[in-house]
């Protein structure tokens, strides 16, 4: 058996040992089921915690997908730093994914929509509960992915990714999967707040106002750009003021 072969045969037994663990655990510690009022309250901080992870993801959108041009000049500026603030914001959302979909937990219940699927299943069977389900299971698979990153890259210095990626590698995020899941997560928990609490319905994809965001950095960048381009053309004096119109 050659090294790949057995790389994917160990990861496979991982993690069929961690599905076993995890049902030991559940049968040995198993979650109770919140209450409508603690529901609402899991429900209230989760919708909290997607907005803040929907602007954070809208600000790396604003800087770095905005247009290849912009991405060069951010390059051309200050690559080291721009490349921080890309894997920064990146990392912080799919972490934030995988904090909304982890496990209910036990001694130590968790904020995710894992905690509401236990109060699903004390709901009625029907229609209305299905599509519920449905939403809950396209929330679960699109943070798939990031969930073996957080394993394996945030949360553990695994030696097969930092030693032999090539051989062991992790799997690929783009911008798609990410505004997928979270517009997944939004979906699922608008579902069933309006549905089980009364709630309002809530639109997570919208934009946002951000003040002092990166909308307002790209204004001040292009701002500056601007100002250099009359220091160029000699327009602009000693003391930083205008002495010709910048169309002259």
């Amino acid at each position: 058996m050659d090294r790949l072969k057995l790389n994917r045969f160990s990861r496979q037994l991982g993690r069929c040992l961690q599905r076993f663990g995890r049902c030991l655990r559940y049968e040995c510690f198993k979650p109770e089921v919140p209450s409508v009022k603690q529901t609402t309250e899991i429900v209230e901080d989760a919708k909290k915690e997607l907005i803040h992870l929907n602007a954070k993801w809208q600000m790396w959108e604003e800087l770095f997908g905005a247009s290849p041009e912009r991405l060069d000049l951010l390059n051309e500026r200050a690559v080291t730093f721009f490349g921080t603030v890309w894997e920064t914001l990146m990392d912080d959302v799919m972490l934030g994914i995988c904090r909304l979909t982890d496990a209910p937990g036990g001694s130590r219940p968790t904020i995710s929509i894992e905690r509401l699927a236990l109060f699903l299943e004390t709901v009625p069977r029907g229609a209305s509960r299905d599509d519920t389900r449905h939403l809950l299971r396209k929330a679960r698979k699109r943070s798939e992915p990031f969930r073996a990153i957080r394993n394996r890259r945030f949360a553990h210095r695994d030696q097969g990714v930092a030693l032999s990626p090539e051989d062991d590698p992790l799997p690929g995020v783009s911008r798609a999967m990410i505004s997928e899941a979270l517009d997944a997560l939004g979906a699922f928990l608008s579902d069933f707040d309006g549905k089980y609490l009364g709630g309002p319905t809530t639109d997570f994809g919208r934009r946002m106002m951000i003040e002092g965001g990166a909308a307002w950095f790209n204004d001040a960048l292009e701002k500056s750009m601007e100002y250099e381009a009359l220091e160029e053309r000699g327009l602009v004096d000693d003391e930083v003021t205008v002495v010709e119109s910048r169309d002259a």
